[in-house]
């Protein structure tokens, strides 16, 4: 993880936690992600806070390589072109990683078509902007309702969009849903989408995640979790809830949430975004030319009349530098101008998909049977875990429920989960799959 030099008072406005987890079937890890949290007032006004999540492709470690260059790359690079607006930069930064991978796969036949998914997000003060290719996705949870900002370029939702399979997923299940359509690194080309710029509230939660969390876990428990529970434990209940029901891909999940109105869009700055380039209509200088065209015609006339080589080709040589100047001071002297997305203007089509994620008895009762399937693991195994910590938390969780108080049902439920996972994986277990639920 990447992490410039932090202005303590972030801390107080932001709330955010990544962590990626290898799964239950993989034998190494090709997810990566990156957060720059910039240090000073003036970059969070032009460039804002960076996070990634990438999920690279590949044999061997090609994969691994591919998505640790994706997010190393476009982070670095995004803070360069200071010249082009925040969405023109992170497209740009984008494109320069698909360039490198391809090289690097190029070079070495070990790497050759090696890929990566990115999914970014820039919290700007005019908004959040959304960088993204391959099927990693971005969401934003606002009041319970849960929102996803990306497009999957996949298969299935590209099938969707063309209207080969019904929009409400029901023919899904007749095409792999693991078959992606863009990705950076396999081709010369790749087109980026970008989204946005998105109102940014106090309260707003954003989810990056790769889809080894998506494809197990349902969107239905992402709300929830990150509604009611700090970054830290739901990124890690997530993670635990996607090895649970089987973790069959490398998983990663950022979560960060708005805290402070510093971070919130203003009234009027939504879509303010500008593009810095330079003035093309400062022309040539006249004054140069002139000076320099009375310059030439003097030393032609000297040359002529006095028959004087030295002097007239000296004055007709300051003409020529004159007329040089001309040409070469606009450039030189050249004011940046703002080219504006207006406001109101939006990048790309999203949302794309919005549900409401309360939570309810039946999602309850899920959360309870997944503790009651982990107890049971006590009666078949002889691992030495804090199962007495376990039972607490389930005793207050199953209180809160018969008190009708189900969101804090849920957070206590969720903790034991979590706690319960933890210590498996302090005695190198990786914990118990119930994918059968």
């Amino acid at each position: 993880m990447i992490m410039a030099d932090v202005v303590p008072e972030w801390d107080s406005m932001l709330d955010y936690t990544a962590l990626s987890d290898q799964g239950m079937r993989r034998t190494n890890n090709q997810d990566s992600h990156v957060e720059v949290l910039v240090s000073d007032e003036a970059s969070w006004q032009e460039r804002g806070h960076l996070f990634i999540v990438a999920d690279g492709m590949g044999a061997h470690a090609a994969g691994e390589l591919a998505s640790e260059m994706a997010t190393q790359s476009v982070s670095h690079q995004y803070y360069k072109y200071r010249d082009l607006s925040p969405a023109e930069a992170l497209r740009k930064a984008i494109i320069n990683s698909n360039a490198e991978i391809r090289r690097r796969g190029s070079e070495n036949l070990e790497f050759h078509n090696m890929g990566t998914t990115i999914s970014s997000l820039v919290l700007l003060p005019q908004g959040a902007i959304v960088g993204h290719v391959g099927d990693s996705r971005v969401y934003r949870l606002r009041d319970s309702i849960l929102e996803q900002l990306t497009f999957d370029h996949s298969l299935v939702w590209e099938m969707r969009r063309s209207g080969q399979l019904p929009k409400d997923g029901s023919g899904d299940a007749a095409i792999p849903s693991n078959v992606i359509t863009r990705s950076l690194g396999p081709h010369e080309r790749v087109e980026v989408d970008l989204e946005g710029p998105f109102e940014i509230q106090v309260g707003d939660c954003f989810l990056l995640c790769s889809d080894g969390l998506n494809g197990p876990v349902s969107e239905d428990e992402f709300g929830p979790a990150m509604q009611y529970l700090d970054s830290a434990e739901a990124a890690q209940f997530l993670l635990d809830t996607a090895n649970i029901l089987g973790g069959p891909d490398n998983i990663t999940a950022t979560v960060i949430r708005v805290l402070d109105e510093e971070i919130a869009t203003q009234p009027g700055q939504l879509g303010l975004s500008k593009t810095k380039k330079k003035n093309q209509s400062a022309g040539i200088h006249p004054g140069f030319l002139i000076a320099g065209f009375v310059g030439l015609l003097v030393g032609l006339i000297i040359y002529q009349a006095l028959d004087d080589a030295v002097l007239g080709g000296g004055v007709a040589l300051v003409g020529l530098v004159a007329v040089l100047l001309g040409f070469i001071f606009p450039s030189l002297n050249s004011q940046v101008q703002d080219t504006v997305i207006q406001q109101g203007q939006q990048l790309g089509g999203g949302p794309y998909t919005k549900r409401n994620c309360k939570i309810d008895k039946k999602l309850v009762d899920v959360i309870v049977n997944r503790c009651n399937e982990l107890r049971k693991v006590s009666e078949t195994t002889d691992l030495e875990v804090d199962w007495s910590t376990f039972d607490e938390y389930c005793l207050a969780g199953a209180e809160y429920k018969q008190a009708q108080s189900l969101e804090q049902a849920y957070v206590e439920y969720a903790r034991a989960i979590s706690f319960i996972m933890k210590g498996f994986r302090t005695m190198n277990q990786l914990g118990p799959s119930l994918s059968s639920d």
